[in-house]
């Protein structure tokens, strides 16, 4: 049998003696390893003892899940955001959102989602992957 223990620890103190104590005292039929969180680095103490030791350890990068933030589909309403050049009522050429069909959502860390036009989304393709952007691409809807 396999014993996993996840802790946190600022330090080795009463505790942790008491966990490496049961772990050093178990039958051979049991195994132990620790899992502990890094607490921005607080748990090396705990961890040195527990490696001295010769027990497994892995420390935790993240004490909660990292998720990709969720991308709502896109509808037929959603329109394109990128400027683009366009003709005004009265003739004249001025600068507005492109305003074709949205087919591609790109939702920014900050939580800010952006609608991007097929042709749109290719161009700013490689600046939302580096803003850290998750994309959710609907082109292969587009009947050619």
């Amino acid at each position: 049998m396999i014993i996993l223990h996840l802790a946190t620890s600022p330090f080795f103190g009463g505790p942790e003696r008491l966990m490496l104590g049961l772990t050093r005292s178990l039958p051979e039929s049991c195994r132990s390893a620790f899992i502990l969180f890094d607490d921005r680095g607080k748990s090396e103490a705990f961890k040195r003892q527990l490696l001295e030791h010769g027990l497994p350890t892995a420390t935790l990068g993240h004490d909660t899940p990292s998720t990709a933030p969720a991308v709502a589909p896109l509808a037929l309403t959603d329109c394109c955001d990128a400027a683009a050049v366009s003709m005004a009522p009265n003739g004249r050429r001025g600068r507005g959102a492109c305003g074709a069909q949205g087919f591609i959502r790109a939702v920014l860390p900050s939580g800010n989602n952006l609608v991007f036009c097929a042709h749109h989304g290719r161009e700013h393709e490689a600046a939302l992957a580096a803003a850290g952007a998750t994309v959710r691409d609907e082109t292969g809807t587009i009947d050619a």
